[in-house]
């Protein structure tokens, strides 16, 4: 702003109290001393003029208070005391500033942020904030600050706060696409958001975090043959490289293997109708624990169960008939989640996308992290089989 315009004298705004008049005189004169240009006052006398200026905003009301914070947005550099009361005011006031004047320290606003959701969104719109700040403007659940935020790629957001985010996307939709395009976003937290996503942002999860285990698993060979003959392992130890382990054999609750069509028909009996002795044993099958077992059963969209069949070994023909003939079985008992045929041609669709050792790899990830596979909605009571009822299905199980 130049030194003409910076000196024009403040109009009167609304209804002031008395010796209003003579307020906005002063208040004027002291933003011309101000606007002086560099050296025709010293830095002492600078300071000294912005605290009687900051002392007498306090008292003015807010019309004369955004005059003030316009014609001072203007100038090459504002008193940090000053600039910070006007920041710290309320949104009207601090809005020229936030708008116009380049490189606002850090701390401040971070400051200012917690004033109001108007400071927050103003902000957000600058194009100098760090990632400091953006941190803080994330801690309340406001969308479209979040949104204005997650469109700045050269801003590096903290994995707490991308841990907040992805909890945020359960309920706020607006989130998904833009969060799943951030490079900082870490595979568990995408199959977080897995859970509750729709058919076609679960795709892009599962492009997305697409990963060959092989360069780990080779590196560990020792490892595995050394533990996994031990017949007293380091009980973490052994837990991680099952996470990372490309083996994997279905087996029956006595550790025994089970051959595939025991594998097929409980899965076909557990897709129908999911009690809880059924999710126990596809559990064992897919070497993972129930809970994680039955999520992926009940989940409504499909695609855990065809990550779990493809983790278990089953063939693409045995995967296709397994959902035909549980689609037959669930519409006449109403148990299972029920697909028509154009939905099961897309979960095989999903079948055929992923490697098998990707799908163990997200499915030991579901069971290593719970809160990894946390269902978008409460767990459904999985009912009991009657005495006796599974013996058919689980064969050597």
């Amino acid at each position: 702003m130049s030194q003409t315009v910076a000196s024009a004298a403040i109009e009167p705004r609304g209804t002031d109290s008395a010796g209003s008049t003579t307020r906005r005189e002063l208040l004027g004169k002291l933003a011309d001393v101000l606007a002086l240009p560099t050296g025709r006052q010293t830095l002492n006398e600078r300071a000294f003029t912005a605290d009687i200026l900051g002392a007498l905003l306090a008292g003015t009301e807010v019309p004369a208070r955004i005059d003030v914070a316009r014609r001072l947005a203007g100038l090459p550099t504002v008193p940090p005391s000053l600039l910070r009361r006007l920041l710290l005011d309320e949104a009207p006031v601090a809005a020229p500033l936030l708008r116009e004047v380049p490189n606002l320290p850090e701390m401040l606003l971070a400051e200012a942020a917690g004033i109001s959701a108007e400071h927050r969104a103003l902000i957000a719109e600058r194009d100098d904030i760090t990632g400091a700040v953006a941190d803080v403007l994330l801690e309340r659940d406001e969308s479209s600050v979040a949104l204005r935020i997650l469109e700045r790629e050269n801003l590096v957001l903290s994995p707490l706060r991308l841990d907040h985010l992805v909890q945020r996307t359960q309920h706020d939709v607006a989130l998904r696409d833009p969060l799943l395009k951030r490079p900082e976003l870490q595979p568990a937290q995408g199959f977080t958001m897995f859970w509750w996503c729709d058919a076609s942002t679960r795709r892009r999860v599962l492009s997305r975090f697409s990963l060959d285990r092989s360069v780990l698993q080779d590196s560990l060979q020792s490892l595995f043959v050394n533990v996994f003959t031990d017949p007293a392992p380091d009980p973490l130890v052994k837990s991680m490289l099952k996470l990372i382990d490309r083996r994997h054999r279905p087996r029956g609750k006595n550790g025994e293997t089970v051959t595939v069509e025991v594998v097929e028909r409980t899965l076909t009996a557990a897709r129908a109708r999911p009690t809880g002795e059924l999710c126990e044993a596809v559990g064992l099958l897919a070497g993972v624990g129930t809970d994680t077992a039955t999520r992926a059963l009940l989940d409504p969209g499909g695609e855990p169960f065809a990550i779990l069949s493809k983790s278990a070994g089953v063939s693409r023909s045995a995967f296709s008939a397994i959902q035909r003939d549980a689609a037959l079985m669930t519409s006449r008992e109403a148990e299972g989640p029920h697909f028509g045929e154009a939905r099961q041609e897309e979960l095989l669709e999903v079948f055929d996308s992923i490697a098998r050792d990707y799908s163990r790899t997200i499915l030991r990830y579901w069971d290593w992290r719970p809160e990894a596979a946390a269902p978008a909605r409460p767990r459904a009571e999985v009912r009991k089989a009657p005495q006796g009822e599974s013996e058919g299905y689980l064969g050597a199980i």
